[in-house]
């Protein structure tokens, strides 16, 4: 069975529509966590792997969080096959606990109730995002890379009925999607009465493959709150004549053997 292993878990993907790549650690990596979230939401989990980053992520975080706080992680995705994966990755990741509780539904991410699933201090997502683009013949792969079946409205709307006030969404996302969110969560904004949150950018990262070439993915992180507040701008230059970057050496040092 096809397999990738990372420092302190191994992923096992002979089932999912989309195996482990680059984009994935990338947003496991880099999302903001402090330790301090009490839920959080991967919407298209796939083969879990960015719900067992955070739950690593959060074990190593939360050492000074008070005892008898629970960390909840939900993993959903509306693919059976790519469920079976995460469910049995979840179930062999190691950071299940008393403090940390991981669990997986098959359900679409605008289907979710927050008087039935309750509210994310955190939602992150490698969602489908290629809108006008020649697709697979492969149905199942193709519900995983293209947007028929989570456009970017649909997402936004379902993120701000389920985050808490004061919670994150992060994304990856190709330039030109990433503009389109961008664009579309601000005319949003604009229309949100004053004294209501809205979804604010908190933090923008421009990954480029090589320096001379022009940023490929945007990790894009925004905070719901009645404020806009000040936004962090970074890139992150993967390789550098050659040689993987100290920066993205750094980045993913936690969870890729090579590092």
């Amino acid at each position: 069975m096809s397999s990738f292993k990372f420092k302190h878990f191994e992923i096992l993907q002979g089932k999912s529509a989309m195996k482990v790549n680059t984009d994935g650690v990338l947003l496991g990596a880099w999302v903001s966590i402090t330790g301090a979230e009490l839920s959080m939401l991967d919407v298209g989990t796939g083969t879990g792997v960015i719900a067992i980053m955070a739950a690593q992520r959060h074990h190593f975080a939360s050492q000074t969080k008070s005892a008898g706080c629970r960390t909840t992680i939900r993993a959903i995705d509306i693919d059976p096959d790519s469920l079976d994966d995460a469910r049995h990755n979840i179930s062999r990741c190691g950071f299940c606990s008393d403090s940390i509780s991981m669990e997986t539904e098959l359900i679409a991410f605008q289907e979710m109730r927050p008087e039935v699933h309750g509210r994310y201090d955190l939602i992150f997502s490698n969602p489908p995002y290629f809108i006008n683009s020649l697709k697979s013949a492969d149905a199942q792969r193709t519900n995983a890379r293209h947007t028929d079946t989570l456009e970017q409205s649909e997402f936004i709307q379902a993120a701000l009925k389920l985050l808490n006030p004061g919670g994150k969404m992060a994304l990856i996302l190709p330039v030109t999607e990433g503009e389109q969110l961008l664009s579309k969560i601000s005319f949003i904004g604009k229309r949100t009465p004053t004294g209501v949150p809205a979804l604010h950018l908190h933090r923008l990262c421009k990954v480029h493959t090589t320096i001379k070439k022009p940023a490929k993915r945007w990790l894009i992180e925004f905070v719901l709150s009645e404020n806009a507040p000040d936004v962090e701008y970074t890139q992150l230059v993967i390789m550098n004549d050659g040689e993987f970057s100290p920066e993205y050496r750094t980045l993913t040092g936690d969870f890729y053997l090579k590092f």
